[in-house]
């Protein structure tokens, strides 16, 4: 119902808040090849978001149920 969806809602918000940071931290940083906790570290410092290294990882490796999410998300896009 309504509480599902918008922790559905908030999780995706989240992710895509941290994708776009992890984009400008590496666009700032072309030329290091930062660890995931250094990235972490960079986002909580210069945009003052409570990342975790795992939400990071997240970015790079995402897990077969955050596939199952955007794969849904694709057909809801579609209109399937």
């Amino acid at each position: 119902g309504y509480l599902e969806r918008r922790i559905k809602n908030n999780i995706t918000d989240r992710q895509k808040l941290i994708h776009t940071y992890i984009n400008i931290i590496q666009d700032h940083n072309k030329a290091i090849n930062m660890s995931y906790n250094e990235i972490a570290s960079k986002i909580k410092e210069e945009f003052n978001y409570p990342v975790t290294r795992q939400d990071v990882e997240l970015y790079f490796e995402p897990n077969a149920s955050e596939e199952g999410l955007d794969l849904m998300l694709q057909m809801k896009n579609l209109g399937l």
